[in-house]
């Protein structure tokens, strides 16, 4: 019996030396002191490229602006960048510069510049920069003068009347020309044309005055 009893305690011994072993609760190998280097876990970038600087934005006709900017950095790389206008994302170009393009004439825009890396990380935005497009906007013409009459007021000088134009926003002078050349952009609706030839301007020719001096006026808007 007693025999029997300490084959049966040897053997619960055994028992619960093998479970201790397996569920860890024996020696490990140290792997702290290995000599190999570890690589960090969990290591995104997420640092922000630097803000772009130096925005210079330059009208390109009355349809275009064009924008340049001084490079940014960025712990791995920049890969781009983000271009806004009033504030609407409108690029991404690779470059430091960008043409804007498809605006309405004599508009001015706003512009601002973000640095973008492989991360998807952001910079902050730069400073505002605005240009101006071009003309005015307005593609109505001005009304034809009319009542052009001329008189002759010397043996050099022809004076020009003529009823004023009319505008849509408003008529900022005229054009004169004499056969074909611009000789004058007179404000007001009069000119006096000086400096011609006396056959031209003598009194016994002023009915030919139409014949050998057409003048023609245009409007200015």
């Amino acid at each position: 019996m007693l025999r029997t009893k300490t084959a049966m305690l040897a053997t619960l011994v055994a028992l619960v030396a093998l479970v201790f072993t397996a569920c860890g609760g024996g020696p490990v190998a140290d792997s702290a002191n290995t000599s190999q280097p570890t690589t960090p876990t969990g290591g995104a970038d997420t640092t922000r490229p630097t803000t772009p600087t130096g925005i210079v934005v330059a009208a390109g006709g009355s349809s275009a602006i064009n924008l340049s900017w001084n490079a940014s950095t960025d712990n791995v790389g920049v890969t781009g960048y983000i271009v806004f206008r009033n504030s609407t994302q409108v690029g991404t170009p690779v470059t430091t510069s960008y043409a804007d393009t498809g605006l309405s004439a004599g508009t001015t825009y706003s512009y601002t510049v973000a640095a973008r890396d492989a991360a998807g990380n952001n910079s902050f935005l730069s400073t505002v920069a605005s240009a101006t497009t071009t003309g005015t906007g307005d593609t109505t013409r001005p009304s034809t003068p009319a009542g052009l009459t001329a008189t002759v007021a010397s043996s050099s000088v022809v004076n020009l009347s003529w009823n004023a134009s009319t505008d849509n926003v408003g008529v900022t002078g005229y054009i004169v020309r004499r056969n074909g050349t611009q000789v004058g952009t007179p404000v007001t609706t009069s000119f006096a044309d000086s400096g011609l030839s006396y056959w031209q301007t003598a009194p016994n020719r002023a009915l030919r005055i139409r014949g050998c001096l057409p003048i023609r006026l245009t409007a200015i808007p």
